[in-house]
């Protein structure tokens, strides 16, 4: 199975669609977790400051400014002497002149005093962003007024937290990429071989439908629960196939059985009427019984071969068939009849619409249909009969003027014995298009009704055997 129709599956879009809820979920526990660490991060940097601005200033009052510039200096050289320490702090002291005192902070305070001129308090430390280029440095800074009108700022730079930060972000998109393909990748094995099984099912169940009740759903020893449903359908496709047989075997044997007695008590009849004298009542009788019969053994011959191609639908012979040449010859013989009703047969056709096809079987297919459309037809009105290609396909359609079909009834005229004619006073057993839909499936053959308002258009739609030439000669 090619991406393109695995992409259509439902299985497949919910695979994906649990993996985004699943990606979604991880991104908000684990943003939820980043944001979390980054605050307790910024909350111990601020407790750090505060502690030590505390004691800087506890060290000012006591032991006077000199002390807390002797206490600054040597904590400046020791970071000095540590290197390049991205979580050390800085320090700045200016006197009540606003003069430096001490200014090692890593950013310029020359031009911009403004943090040592708002009135910031220990409970508040607050947060500087510096622009040196691309980069941004953000610190985190406290300012503490001194009793001789100084200030003295503690600061930390936040760029470890801000590398930190950046890395668990990092892993978070990792993360949600990571199921997202993890994803994308199991729904497309598990969805290529849950529809690969669904797809064998489809064959399977195509194959029955076109009228091969012997298939059966494939299993396999590991015994899952695709494997138990499968053994259960076959036990229903057992089940209906036995009951299926039965029935066709049973309408066969009733119509080959009553089709014995009906001929043979025509051939009695036929032979009283040999004896009965010419215009009597007793021929007349006579003549209608034989109508009588010819209709009954009619019917039984329709219901055997229609129960014939349904049971063995795939065995029939097909050999290549003209469908042009037998359209042709087969309203030939129906002129006689459309003329007692002043009908036209206009046929046009393609020659050379070749088939593969029972000759036999469309011709009594193609028989049927010109017969309902002269039946159904007005008196002068006009039938049309065209064969035409299209594509790979063939297609015989046929056209009358008579009252059609009404839409919802279109599915119902193929099942057997149906009829509009509720009364079942018109002639007719209801098995015409019953047959014409038999051997269409016997030929993978596809039979539409159209309604044309008046009138009614059948059409039968075979696969061409070859290419037909392009010519339209009119009969």
């Amino acid at each position: 199975m090619n991406l393109s129709k695995l992409r259509q599956t439902r299985l497949f879009r919910l695979s994906i669609l649990y993996s985004v809820l699943i990606a979604v979920g991880v991104s908000i526990i684990l943003g939820g977790f980043v944001l979390f660490a980054q605050k307790q991060l910024l909350a111990q940097v601020d407790a750090g400051l505060i502690a030590e601005g505390n004691a800087l200033y506890a060290l000012n009052h006591a032991e006077g400014k000199q002390a807390l510039v002797n206490t600054l200096t040597e904590r400046r050289q020791a970071v000095n002497a540590n290197g390049d320490d991205p979580g050390a702090r800085f320090y700045a002291l200016m006197n009540q002149d606003n003069e430096f005192v001490i200014n090692d902070t890593p950013f310029s305070l020359a031009g911009d005093k403004q943090p040592l001129s708002e009135p910031f308090t220990m409970a508040t430390p607050v947060t500087l962003e510096q622009s040196d280029g691309d980069e941004v440095r953000r610190l985190r800074v406290i300012v503490e007024p001194l009793q001789d009108n100084g200030r003295l700022l503690v600061g930390q730079s936040l760029n470890e937290i801000d590398e930190l930060r950046y890395a668990m972000l990092a892993a978070l998109l990792l993360s949600v990429a990571a199921v997202l393909i993890s994803g994308f990748i199991g729904g497309a094995l598990i969805g290529r071989k849950m529809v690969e099984h669904l797809y064998s099912v489809t064959r399977a169940t195509r194959e029955i439908m076109r009228g091969n009740l012997d298939k059966r759903l494939q299993t396999t020893p590991k015994n899952d629960e695709f494997d138990d449903l499968s053994h259960i359908l076959n036990l229903m496709l057992d089940r209906i196939q036995r009951l299926i047989e039965d029935t066709r075997e049973a309408n066969a044997s009733i119509a080959h059985d009553l089709r014995t007695p009906l001929t043979h008590l025509r051939s009695r009849i036929e032979t009283l009427q040999q004896g009965a004298q010419p215009g009597s009542g007793d021929d007349e009788s006579l003549g209608k019984c034989l109508e009588d019969i010819d209709k009954l053994i009619a019917t039984f011959n329709a219901l055997l071969t229609i129960t014939g191609l349904e049971s063995a639908a795939e065995n029939i012979s097909l050999t290549p068939v003209d469908l042009d040449e037998l359209a042709g010859d087969i309203i030939e013989l129906y002129e006689a009849l459309a003329e007692e009703k002043r009908i036209t047969l206009r046929f046009e056709s393609e020659p050379g619409s070749m088939i593969k096809g029972n000759r036999n079987l469309l011709a009594q297919a193609i028989s049927n249909l010109v017969d309902n459309a002269i039946k159904y037809s007005h008196e002068g009105g006009e039938i049309r009969i065209g064969i035409s290609s299209h594509g790979q396909r063939v297609k015989l359609a046929i056209q009358d003027n008579g009252p059609g079909i009404p839409e919802h009834f279109h599915d119902q005229v193929f099942k057997r014995f149906y009829r509009m004619d509720a009364s079942r006073s018109t002639p007719g057993n209801g098995l015409g298009l019953s047959l014409v839909d038999a051997v269409a499936q016997a030929h993978q053959a596809r039979i539409t009704l159209r309604n044309l308002a008046p009138g009614l258009e059948v059409t039968l739609s075979f696969q061409c055997l070859a290419q037909p030439a392009r010519s339209s000669p009119v009969r």
